[in-house]
């Protein structure tokens, strides 16, 4: 039985680590109600799905290339195959526009979304429609302008609210575990670590970019401000290659990549400095000197950190483009199928993709 249940999802999961590396694309949401897929090898549109509204903020299911989430300024959320560009759901229940949507690393079908409506929303997209709501949260007092979820528990996510404050959520039990206070404005992005689970990162309307471990006590918790900017921070990202690397991007005219392990380890990038207002920055999982920012100027710009120089423009966008995201390896299913497995049946899973069996 054990060589059986071996065989089975090692074959299952070099199907997967194998179509991990076929699909290298970046999704982007604009005020023009568009939401456009690039193809990250040609850097070109291959994809166009367009809703009513303003999109607000675009989430890729790391568990399916096809599928991607679009938040509207039409108070609802819609998911889209970008293979056949066809809406497979639209999730209806926020009372104002959705600010930001994240799909949960450890489950493909769960879904974060935060609202003007100051709620916080679990969406489970394998349900009925009409059912798919699973669970609102509330306890911010002013709308909710970014949400997480943790890469390493399904049950985890933070929320960033106007009300100044980080909440940390048990989805499960709809409970506020913590309230991170620190900032002095609005706290507009928001991300965990992909290294640690107690990690994350923020970005706000008072210029700074806030370090937090969730493992401190109540009111410590804030362990590092990176101060750099007279803009508001409208960004953060953390590098899926280094732990101390993180990006941020701001109203001003630079990018900032910061290094946390260090007092003051922080580089800008000069080649955005004739383009201001940016809106989003992601990290690419393909290439670690690569990143992408969106601008309120109707495009994104792809970046090489390394080089500090300018790879492509992306345009097309007839409206600012508010969001960003990449298509993500498949690791994380790879890495949370191989733990389930594994605390389940007491086996080893070897983990390969196409790139260790070269």
């Amino acid at each position: 039985m054990k060589k059986l249940i071996t065989s089975f999802i090692f074959a299952i999961i070099a199907i997967v680590g194998t179509t991990s590396y076929a699909m290298q694309y970046l999704a982007s949401g604009s005020s023009d109600g568009t939401t456009k897929i690039w193809d990250m090898k040609s850097n070109t549109c291959i994809a166009t799905m367009k809703q009513d509204g303003e999109i607000k903020s675009v989430a890729c299911n790391p568990f399916d290339h096809n599928i991607v989430a679009s938040a509207s300024s039409r108070h609802e959320i819609k998911i889209w195959n970008i293979k056949f560009q066809t809406c497979t759901a639209t999730l209806q229940g926020h009372k104002k526009r959705v600010n930001s949507v994240a799909f949960s690393p450890c489950d493909k079908n769960i879904i974060a979304s935060g609202s003007y409506d100051k709620t916080v929303k679990i969406w489970d997209i394998s349900k009925p429609k009409g059912q798919e709501c699973v669970a609102t949260l509330q306890g911010h007092t002013k709308p909710v302008l970014s949400v997480t979820c943790s890469p390493f528990d399904e049950n985890i996510i933070a929320s960033a609210s106007w009300d100044k404050t980080i909440k940390i959520w048990n989805t499960k039990s709809q409970a506020c575990l913590a309230t991170l206070q620190n900032h002095t404005k609005l706290v507009l992005s928001v991300t965990y670590s992909p290294f640690d689970k107690n990690i994350i990162a923020s970005g706000s309307w008072d210029g700074t970019v806030k370090i937090w471990d969730t493992s401190k006590p109540s009111g410590q918790e804030c362990v590092a401000t990176l101060q750099g900017r007279n803009d508001c921070v409208n960004s953060v990202a953390f590098s899926p290659f280094d732990k101390n690397i993180i990006a941020s991007a701001s109203l001003d005219d630079t990018v900032k990549i910061w290094d946390i392990s260090k007092p003051k380890g922080e580089k800008s990038i000069k080649a955005l400095r004739r383009d201001n207002h940016q809106t989003s920055v992601a990290f690419s999982p393909f290439n670690k000197n690569i990143i992408a920012v969106a601008f309120l100027t109707h495009r994104i710009k792809i970046l090489n950190i390394k080089t500090d120089s300018l790879i492509e423009f992306l345009r097309g966008h007839e409206g600012c483009v508010n969001s960003v995201a990449f298509s993500p390896k498949l690791h994380t299913f790879e890495k949370n199928l191989y733990n389930k497995v594994k605390k389940k049946h007491y086996i080893d899973v070897k983990i390969i993709t196409e790139e260790s069996t070269k």
